[in-house]
């Protein structure tokens, strides 16, 4: 089968979605011929207008073998494209604005997924490109795949995506309480799937080198995401007084892609217990290790859709603290593979300090989340339901598909 994956932004941009897509892309070219399509590859503060600049360099790349195509607008366009960010700063014309942005995007889009069998788009960071890949397929006649990494208190990504999910063929949420979302909105219940990405970690982890590496010569406790202050980096970062009253050898580990904020937050820092890391590689030694030496991982983030990270300190039989909020209790099992919490820095620290304090429940609670994985988050089960979800859309919507590549 011949599969497209459509998404805002691209390895080697670096968030969730993009690490969990490139993945996916990588596993599934095993059986199927892959190819992605992305409006730009590299980070940036206001991807909606970085993505009307022309690209510089090459539009087509190969990444493990997978052609990537970059389909930012070319120099003809550029008019248009004033024209289009001119109305959308007008209230009046925001509208019309917006629709020829998409009319632009989707007629580059077009030229790139025309030999596609499926195509499977991926919201994340603009809803424009889910417009327009669904219009898209829609043109094509091919089967239309969404994951529309939703949050229903996010209205104007739910007006955005009413469009594209109601001409869908398949729905793939992270949650269960995603999925109940999705229905409140309309999508039929039998176009909704619940499929989590599975966790990214290498096979390389060397503890004691993270430790030898930050002199690091007590407990570790790990926050791993973009330090927004949304992901709840802030509020780990003042229970560490808390908890220092009790176990003053306890360390904090900021690791992930660094903001302005994040950046006068922690230059204004002096203690040697906070130690802050920036982006790092999602494959890379540096990142297992650092799962591996944790002996606490804490990540109190509030807008979540999935809990990606939670599985990748689980597979080190980590003990996980999240933020009691729906999504995250659809992953973490309070008191059983790890805790929950109100973001309040006390609470965060009554958590930390019950997981310190307790060698036997920090292995328990590992032990709990690693078994998790094995049942319901391994890669090759992601796998095989993508397959199955592949293959029932294309039957489902009469479409002839190739055989792309034979299971291997």
């Amino acid at each position: 089968m011949r599969i497209g994956y459509a998404i805002t932004r691209f390895w080697p941009a670096v968030s969730g979605p993009e690490i969990h897509t490139r993945h996916m892309a990588q596993l599934m070219s095993k059986y199927h011929d892959i190819k992605v399509v992305a409006q730009l590859n590299s980070s940036a503060d206001d991807p909606y207008f970085a993505s009307m600049r022309p690209l510089q360099g090459s539009p087509i790349y190969t990444d493990n073998g997978i052609p990537v195509n970059i389909v930012a607008p070319r120099r003809a366009e550029m008019p248009l494209l004033r024209v289009s960010r001119t109305m959308t700063g007008s209230r009046r014309a925001a509208r019309q604005g917006l629709s020829l942005y998409r009319f632009l995007l989707e007629r580059r889009l077009m030229r790139v997924l025309a030999d596609r069998d499926v195509i499977h788009c991926v919201n994340a960071t603009m809803e424009h490109l889910a417009v327009s890949a669904a219009r898209c397929a829609a043109r094509l006649q091919r089967p239309f795949v969404l994951t529309p990494l939703f949050r229903l208190e996010d209205h104007g990504a739910a007006d955005a995506l009413t469009g594209p999910l109601g001409v869908a063929h398949a729905v793939i949420a992270q949650t269960r309480f995603e999925a109940e979302q999705l229905k409140q909105l309309g999508v039929p219940d039998n176009k909704v799937h619940v499929l989590s990405a599975g966790p990214i970690v290498s096979e390389e982890a060397d503890p004691e080198w993270f430790k030898r590496r930050y002199s690091i010569r007590g407990n570790v406790v790990l926050f791993l995401a973009r330090k927004e202050r949304s992901k709840g980096y802030e509020l780990v970062l003042r229970a560490a007084e808390f908890v220092w009253k009790e176990h003053p050898d306890t360390y904090f580990v900021f690791a992930g892609p660094t903001t302005a904020e994040s950046s006068r937050v922690f230059s204004a820092s002096r203690d040697p217990r906070i130690i802050e890391i920036g982006e790092l590689d999602p494959w890379s030694k540096e990142k297992s290790s650092a799962l591996a030496a944790c002996d606490v991982f804490c990540m109190p983030s509030v807008p979540e859709c999935s809990g990606v990270v939670f599985l990748e300190a689980w597979s080190f039989g980590k003990p996980v603290i999240a933020a009691d909020i729906p999504s995250e209790r659809d992953f973490v099992s309070h008191g059983r593979d790890g805790l929950l919490v109100r973001t309040d820095p006390h609470d965060i620290a009554r958590a930390v300090l019950l997981l310190l304090g307790d060698h036997r429940l920090r292995q328990r609670m590992g032990a709990a989340g690693k078994a998790k994985i094995s049942e319901h988050y391994s890669w090759p089960r992601v796998v095989d339901r993508m397959n199955s979800i592949y293959e029932e859309v294309a039957k489902g919507t009469g479409q002839h598909v190739s055989q792309g590549r034979s299971r291997s």
